[in-house]
C-alpha cells in the first residue's frame, strides 16, 4: 500500500516555498524521495532553502526565480520544466499575493 501512495522520485513545484509551511512542505518530500522545484521571487531566499534542503538529498532541490503573478514568466517555466524534468507530478500554491484597496 505505501507504494501506491509513495512520493519518490516525483517532481512537486512549489511557489513561496521559502515561507515556513512551504519550506515544511518541501522538507518532507525532500526527506521521501521526492524532487522539489522551489518557486519565488527572493533569489537570496530561494538560494538558501535549496542549499538547505540538498543538504538533506543531494540534486534534490532547484529553483526558479519569478513572480507567479506574471504569465510570461510561468510560459518560460512551464517550458524549462518540461525541457530539465520532462514532466511535473504536482504543483502546490504556496504564494500569497497581497491586494490592498480592492472592493
Amino acid at each position: 500500500m505505501s507504494e501506491l501512495f509513495s512520493i519518490e522520485n516525483k517532481i512537486y513545484a512549489l511557489s513561496g516555498a521559502t515561507g515556513t509551511l512551504g519550506g515544511s512542505i518541501a522538507k518532507y518530500l525532500v526527506e521521501n524521495g521526492a524532487k522539489v522545484l522551489l518557486l519565488g521571487r527572493s533569489l537570496d531566499k530561494l538560494e538558501e532553502k535549496c542549499k538547505e534542503l540538498n543538504a538533506i538529498a543531494s540534486d534534490s532541490a532547484h529553483l526558479f526565480v519569478l513572480d507567479v503573478m506574471d504569465e510570461k514568466q510561468l510560459t518560460d517555466l512551464k517550458n524549462s520544466i518540461i525541457t530539465k524534468f520532462k514532466k511535473l507530478d504536482g504543483l502546490v500554491n504556496l504564494a500569497v499575493e497581497i491586494f490592498l484597496g480592492l472592493p
